[in-house]
């Protein structure tokens, strides 16, 4: 709509309410407007109207006629743009001189405004109720409240376009309810905890030991040289798991280097060094940011802003309070939990600890035992006397009864390792990287590895297997193997696998094949696919059933062998009816965990984690699944999460800081604790809480629905149960361009 246009309309919705166009100070409108604005003497509303109206006259400094015509026009200079951007600031800095967002619980019963008789009268809600038990109740019915709360944004760089998008629904929406007449209350803190900046400032040390300062980095030709090189240790692949950049993959832009990254910022090279040290981050970013918020126009008590780590040791001493009251409510366990665990950093690798991988957690496998039987393979006969297994990580341990042999792929490199009861592993060293991490060595994190091999010397080599009716099988080649997943060694069942139907069928049909290979007719031609499992339209052999269907030829038919997968998989496990043994007629779905539970007790097989996808720290370490003593918060406690999902339901979508001074803060009953902090002090601590709680918007990113909000929501009401209604949530996600990630959907 033309500015001609939008004065019309405006001009008749005035005249239509009684508002004359010549007494524009009249309008109730503007003079609340006027009120907001802070009164400012160079733009009153007069003035305002004038210049929206087109009687400004300055039209070069003002909202000037533009062409009464519907061409488009050509934009001339930025002065209207200046001129708005200088009535902000002028706004800005009245609103920081009078304090305006500063708020306090028992200073609003003496707030007055222009208007609020009237918001009272048309606002039955906003009344005073007699009944209400305390002070600060009666003044919060009084006038209303509404308390928003934000993540705090990480301090290791400037925010970014996600932060205003995801700040401006705090924003509008306390902006709205200030209209409203309501008292709105915004704090805003700033994360400096964790692994992030350490990590950042760990690296600029490692590029000045490696290159100089300031660092001369190799060019293209002798770093691709270099990473060759190195490429079994140290490897950075796109995370997989979602088809997207993580947040820390997308701070650090193009740059291969943190000295680059840096240098990004606009940073020099003297500067650079100081960031080497992790304090130096702390001293540096919090400041941008409240600079950056406030030009934003943020509506924030900034007397209520604050950073994290014991830096603050009152915001410390408040996490420290929390984490022992959770534990007093028996809400924080101790023991033994599978997690993403960086052996470099010697720590778990949460999803803000990582460069790619966020989001990615343990994935359970049922590792198969599969005992090397007499004549051994040359390769091994030094091991004579050991009992030597190749080790299969299967998620499907229902259809072990259809195995016919085992898969190995000839050009890929394997080791056999000592367990932790003297047995011998062999996979992949991949693979035995993981389970060392898993109590499965002698020492945490070692793996004693006894031999190395090809996967060409041990193929034909004589198994035993659990389950399976046949009494020996043999292992075979596999052409597609890969080495990023499993141990490398894979189980066979061809009645419900296409990939391993295919492949037996290679075998069968091709001499040349087998004789490459060494791989004698005896191991392959008398073993036949074992039907196991029932399929509603796909009958008992469903692998051999819907590759004959869609003509696979062999096993690097990859895209019908993959649409074959499809069609039998999911079917298979939610629909199929087991025939085999005491789970004859029960769903696949059904006993799955049972003939699991079975195998590991029997010694036959043993439970093993690996990352669902490759996971690289922010040291660039390739992450593995550890078994780790920890405490941890136990969210899966079923009452807390029934109250978690109670709650859920109502939702629109320093040293003196002792434990007692934190309880009688925040929990009405609680004495009033020994301490030498003066008791008014506290208690106008206590009564802000009161007055505020609980939050009224908590709003986040799309990405941090999984982890932050979801523990924002347990601990709210395992810390106030009776109070933690909370009322509205909202997340929020920007999408890059597509230019730049072609092809993905981030919805």
């Amino acid at each position: 709509m033309k500015l001609k246009e939008l004065r019309q309309t405006y001009q008749q919705t005035r005249e239509a309410n009684g508002h004359s166009g010549s007494e524009p100070q009249t309008c109730r409108f503007y003079d609340e407007l006027h009120a907001i604005l802070g009164g400012s003497a160079t733009t009153t509303p007069a003035v305002l109207f004038d210049s929206f109206n087109g009687d400004g006259g300055n039209t070069e400094a003002g909202f000037g006629d533009e062409e009464d015509d519907d061409d488009e026009v050509e934009r001339k200079g930025t002065a209207k743009v200046d001129f708005l951007k200088k009535i902000e600031k002028e706004i800005q800095q009245k609103w920081d001189d009078a304090r305006v967002f500063e708020v306090n619980a028992s200073d609003i019963g003496s707030w007055t405004r222009a208007g609020e008789q009237r918001l009272l009268a048309e606002s039955p809600a906003l009344k005073v109720e007699a009944t209400a038990s305390s002070s600060a109740e009666v003044k919060m019915s009084c006038r209303g409240k509404y308390f928003v709360t934000f993540p705090y944004p990480y301090m290791n760089g400037r925010l970014h376009l996600g932060h205003t998008f995801s700040l401006s629904k705090c924003e509008f929406a306390v902006g709205y309810q200030r209209l409203k007449g309501k008292n709105c209350l915004f704090p805003f803190g700033l994360h400096c905890t964790g692994m992030p900046i350490k990590a950042c400032a760990d690296k600029l040390k490692r590029e000045m030991e490696l290159y100089g300062c300031p660092p001369e980095f190799p060019d293209e030709e002798e770093e691709e040289e270099e990473m060759a090189a190195r490429r079994e240790e140290e490897v950075v692949i796109r995370d997989k798991a979602k088809g997207k950049k993580s947040k820390a993959a997308a701070k650090t832009g193009s740059s291969k280097y943190q000295w680059g990254i840096m240098k990004s910022l606009g940073l020099s090279d003297e500067e650079i060094v100081k960031f080497s040290e992790a304090e130096h981050w702390l001293d540096y970013f919090p400041p941008l940011a409240l600079q950056d918020l406030k030009s934003m126009g943020l509506k924030v008590d900034w007397r209520r802003s604050f950073i994290t780590t014991d830096v603050n040791p009152y915001y410390d001493s408040f996490v420290r309070w929390q984490f022992l009251t959770l534990k007093e409510r028996n809400k924080i366990k101790f023991g033994k939990r599978y997690t993403i665990y960086s052996p470099k950093d010697g720590q778990p690798c949460m999803d803000h600890d990582r460069q790619t991988g966020e989001g990615v957690g343990p994935q359970e496998y049922t590792l198969i035992k599969m005992k090397v039987v007499e004549p051994y393979p040359a390769k091994l006969s030094g091991l004579k006397g050991k009992n030597i297994f190749l080790v299969a990580a299967t998620l499907r341990p229902e259809t072990m009864f259809g195995q016919t042999n085992c898969w190995v792929r000839p050009d890929m490199k394997y080791i056999g390792f000592e367990t932790v009861n003297g047995d011998i592993f062999i996979c992949t060293q991949r693979a035995a990287r993981n389970m060392s991490y898993q109590g499965f060595t002698k020492d945490n994190g070692v793996v004693p590895v006894v031999k190395e091999l090809m996967g060409e010397e041990i193929l034909g080599a004589a198994l035993s297997a659990p389950l399976t009716s046949y009494k020996v099988i043999y292992a075979l080649p596999m052409l597609t193997i890969k080495e990023d997943k499993g141990t490398g060694v894979v189980t066979s069942v061809p009645s419900d696998a296409p990939d391993d139907i295919a492949a037996l069928r290679d075998l069968k049909k091709k001499q040349a094949l087998r004789g490459k290979y060494g791989i004698k007719d005896e191991m392959v031609l008398p073993f036949e696919p074992v039907p196991i499992i029932e399929i509603p339209g796909y009958g008992s052999l469903s692998a051999p059933l819907v590759c004959d269907e869609l003509k696979i030829q062999s096993q690097n038919d990859k895209e019908k062998l993959t649409e074959a997968k499809e069609r039998v998989y999911l079917k298979g496990f939610y629909e199929g009816i087991m025939l085999v043994d005491e789970y004859k007629g029960q769903k696949v779905q059904d006993v799955k965990k049972l003939i699991q539970k079975k195998m590991v007790g029997n010694g036959e097989a043993m439970i093993y984690m690996e990352p669902e996808k490759q996971v690289i720290s922010r040291s660039m370490d390739e992450c593995v699944v550890a078994l780790c003593d920890q405490w941890y918060l136990d969210y899966g406690e079923v009452n807390w999460k029934k109250q978690a999902s109670d709650c859920l339901k109502d939702l629109e979508t320093a040293h003196q800081m002792s434990k007692e001074v934190w309880d009688y803060i925040f929990f009405r009953t609680a004495p009033f604790p020994k301490t030498q902090i003066p008791k008014q002090k506290l208690d106008k601590l206590k009564e802000e809480f009161e007055f505020w709680y609980p939050v009224d918007l908590r709003v986040s990113g799309k990405d941090l629905v999984p982890n932050h909000l979801s523990y924002y929501l347990y601990n709210h009401v395992a810390m106030w149960p009776d109070q933690s209604q909370q009322k509205t949530m909202a997340s929020s996600h920007t999408a890059p361009s597509s230019a730049e990630h072609p092809g993905d959907d981030d919805g």
